[in-house]
């Protein structure tokens, strides 16, 4: 038996690698590093125990995984959501079906890392529970003595962060500005250089007197390793975040700007420990599974010839139900993309209005690649921020 680490190689969020990270401390061992995105084509003469936790999937239709792994499913988070949102509202749950569905429900109960994957799942028929985060898990990092104190201030909106950085400052605290971004690693960079990279960033964290971040893994981090942290979000109802932000102090970005924050930088309140209990239940489980993984049975079991037939089949069911809807995405958008430079026309004084707006085949071309990519939401605020 060995035992794989399940990793997403094209990062550039270190985010993931630390819930990575998380797993490997509780291993007894990081015997092959498995691509996350590829877990269908992975080939093994024997056995591979790994912890299926983490953000689940760009490349959906690289599912289910291959007969040789033995899954714990913890932490496991499906987003029927951003690639989906690409192309329409189409793909979802598609990979969800037929073996896809078949093999979670072989190897349920699954355990999810947010509410909002246990609805998903149950729905679906699969026993379903709420598990919690990986990187809860975390061991405590090295105490360094600093020259003097520090606030890490992550990935928090621009103006937010000014305000509240003067904030600590006046408080006697320097400030340092981070992010979780990340410049992608190579594909054969070894997973130790990732994770000392990891090491390096939970040290720092685990030396400051307080951090305050919109990441849900730093935030989450800073709760396993006990230091203070403050979460700073304009949507604290979002979905992933939820039951998380009952765990900790917790702010919106608008009273941050307008400096409404009533938080100490130099002596803040220590987080109220509510996570504790989930923290030890997912210690435990990992645990058991790496102990007992030696004994535990193939549950399902694909032809490679059968695994291929549906992906393909689920892929050009989904393409083209993407394909016919956007014939009529694409038109609809046109028409609201017309308007709102007929808008900008009216509103030249040059006398810009009077003259007939062509829409050129290249126009249309980057209009249809920009909903495409980024969805219709996001390009149509793109459009009214550019006419402003």
């Amino acid at each position: 038996m060995k035992f794989g680490l399940v990793v997403y190689k094209e990062t550039k969020n270190i985010g993931d690698d630390i819930q990575c990270y998380a797993v490997s401390c509780l291993l007894p061992s990081v015997d092959i590093v498995l691509d996350r995105e590829h877990l269908d084509t992975v080939e093994s003469d024997e056995p591979i125990a790994a912890v299926m936790n983490g953000w689940f999937l760009h490349k959906k239709w690289n599912w289910p995984p291959a007969n040789c792994l033995r899954p714990h499913f913890v932490a496991f988070h499906y987003a029927e959501y951003r690639v989906a949102q690409y192309y329409g509202e189409y793909i979802k749950t598609k990979f969800l079906s037929g073996p896809g569905l078949d093999y979670l429900k072989a190897w349920a109960p699954i355990g999810c890392r947010d509410l909002n994957t246990v609805k998903l799942l149950e729905k679906l028929g699969v026993e379903a529970y709420f598990s919690g985060c990986m990187t809860l898990t975390l061991p405590q990092m090295p105490r360094i003595e600093s020259k003097s104190p520090y606030v890490c201030f992550v990935d928090v909106d621009a103006k937010a962060t000014e305000v509240m950085s003067d904030q600590a400052k006046k408080q006697g605290m320097d400030c340092r500005i981070m992010t979780h971004l990340i410049k992608e690693y190579s594909a054969d960079t070894p997973w130790q250089v990732r994770a000392q990279q990891v090491e390096k960033l939970l040290t720092v964290y685990q030396n400051s007197t307080c951090v305050v971040t919109s990441r849900l893994h730093c935030a989450l981090p800073c709760l396993a390793l006990g230091v203070p942290v403050l979460l700073v979000r304009p949507d604290l109802d979002n979905v992933r975040f939820q039951p998380y932000v009952q765990w900790m102090h917790t702010a919106t970005v608008a009273d941050a700007r307008k400096g409404k924050v009533s938080y100490s930088f130099c002596n803040p309140p220590t987080n109220n420990g509510m996570h504790q209990e989930t923290r030890e239940a997912l210690i435990q489980s990992v645990r058991k599974f790496a102990e007992t993984s030696k004994s535990i049975p193939e549950r399902y079991s694909l032809s490679e010839y059968d695994r291929l037939v549906w992906q393909q089949q689920v892929m050009r069911e989904a393409l083209e139900e993407s394909l016919e809807n956007y014939k009529f995405d694409v038109l609809s958008y046109e028409r609201k993309f017309k308007e709102l430079f007929r808008k900008k026309g009216a509103g030249d004084k040059t006398g810009a209005s009077d003259k007939k707006l062509e829409m050129d085949s290249s126009m249309l071309e980057k209009l249809y690649y920009n909903i495409k990519v980024n969805g219709w939401k996001v390009t149509l605020r793109k459009i009214k921020e550019n006419i402003r």
